[in-house]
């Protein structure tokens, strides 16, 4: 999954103090996983994919809470 190598990036970035850099990488990662979620048709895999763990780090990052 392409997000995943995002995340992992966004986090190395973050940690080496480049903030800016890391928040388009987060960015990215969430733009990637908004095109994936539009195609969720199931609910409840839509549901799942929402309440994901690697979903919420990145929407933590972006709201700036991390």
């Amino acid at each position: 999954q392409q997000w995943t190598t995002d995340i992992a990036l966004g986090r190395l970035l973050q940690e080496r103090g480049k903030a800016e850099e890391a928040r388009s990488v987060f960015q990215h990662a969430w733009s990637t996983m908004e095109r994936v979620r539009a195609g969720l048709r199931h609910e409840r895999l839509l549901e799942a994919f929402e309440k994901s763990s690697e979903r919420q780090l990145v929407a933590r990052h972006l709201e700036g809470t991390t």
